[in-house]
């Protein structure tokens, strides 16, 4: 008589089962980690596929083997056939599992193939992306040079437009000089024509009749009587209205003086007059007040008379000549090194009118000035 299984092996067999299938399930866990890190490393889809089939094939083995094995008939009681067949009957739980692991395997490899998809489109958005990046560095490192270069280049040309500054200034000046002495030499050369026409008259070169000149000794004193000025300078004469000027000045000592009240001191520049500014510094020093002028000339070329202009009856000399009182008033040459060589006619022609001379000589550059400390001409 065939012993009965006992219901205890069953449920024995049913332990085993589960173990061996929650086995699998790890398996099949670190098998889509391999895989996911091979795709990774640049595995193809269709050796995912293989993986895939692979996996099923074992899957199956694992089954065939998890089948029990049920005794033979030998002898049967009533109610081992029904048990039997009990057993013989497929597992659908388990089965159901095998679908879906089967499921969720299928739709692993396909989320890896479409992540493998990703990667390589993002492994070539990234190669793109650093071939531009490649590029645009380039084209900075040119742009940079090319920078270098250009400010190198404005360098150069600013250094070239100073050098030619530099040299257009000198150029200036020679030629103001040079100007300069062109007027010195023809004036000399007009005294030398003047000379050897009177050389060439008849008799003269026999010597002729010899003129001896007689001037009284002069005699210097203090000019306080009114005083006319006149600049010599690059061979030039003008008038300096210095008179009005100061007129001009003496109508604003109101508003001067109201100034030094409150601040001690005012600066004024008056004029124009004939071209003439006076610029004038009023300062209150303790109980006194004291004046200080600066006569700012215009250009002397433009406005002046050469000698022989001056010396015609019909000249602006002679004009402001003609308002004076000769034996009188006093004439006063203010006169630079450049004029003179025009102070000798000038103070002889002025003597033959009968006026008293005065002569004040000027370093060049040193402008036409008065103040508390100066002293009155010496006319002679």
């Amino acid at each position: 008589m065939r012993r009965p299984i006992p219901h205890q092996d069953l449920e024995n067999g049913q332990d085993s089962f589960l173990d061996v299938v929650s086995n699998i399930v790890g398996i099949l866990i670190i098998l889509v980690v391999v895989v996911g890190a091979q795709v990774k490393s640049g595995l193809t889809s269709s050796r995912l596929k293989e993986l895939a089939q692979e996996e099923h094939a074992q899957s199956a083995a694992a089954e065939d083997e998890l089948t029990l094995p049920l005794p033979a008939p030998e002898e049967e009681s009533p109610e081992e056939p029904a048990r039997n067949s009990a057993l013989r009957a497929p597992l659908p739980p388990f089965e159901d599992e095998r679908e879906k692991l089967r499921s969720e395997l299928a739709q692993a490899a396909e989320t890896i193939g479409e992540t493998a998809q990703i990667q390589q489109r993002l492994g070539a958005e990234v190669q793109d992306l650093q071939l531009q990046k490649a590029r645009l560095e380039a084209e900075q490192t040119a742009f940079a040079e090319e920078i270098v270069q250009m400010t190198s280049a404005l360098s150069m040309i600013q250094k070239e437009l100073e050098t030619k500054t530099s040299e257009k200034d000198l150029k200036n000046r020679e030629l103001l000089a040079l100007s300069h002495e062109s007027v010195q030499l023809q004036n000399q050369i007009k005294e030398l024509e003047a000379k050897i026409k009177f050389l060439q008259t008849p008799g003269a070169a026999n010597g002729g009749p010899k003129t001896i000149e007689h001037k009284m000794t002069p005699i210097v004193r203090s000019v306080d009587s009114q005083e006319v000025h006149f600049m010599l300078d690059h061979g030039y004469i003008l008038r300096v209205p210095l008179e009005e000027l100061m007129k001009e000045y003496e109508r604003k000592i109101p508003t001067i003086m109201h100034s030094l009240m409150q601040n001690g001191v005012r600066k004024e520049v008056l004029g124009p007059y004939d071209g003439f500014r006076l610029d004038t510094e009023t300062r209150l020093q303790g109980s006194k007040v004291g004046v200080y002028l600066k006569v700012i000339p215009p250009d002397i070329h433009l406005s002046g008379e050469t000698l022989e202009e001056a010396l015609r009856p019909e000249s602006n000399f002679h004009g402001a000549l003609g308002k004076l009182s000769p034996g009188k008033d006093t004439i006063t040459f203010w006169i630079y090194p450049t004029g003179f060589g025009m102070f000798n006619p000038l103070k002889n022609e002025a003597y033959r009118l009968g006026f008293a001379v005065a002569s004040r000589p000027l370093p060049e550059g040193t402008p036409i000035a008065g103040s508390p400390d100066g002293q009155k001409s010496q006319a002679q």
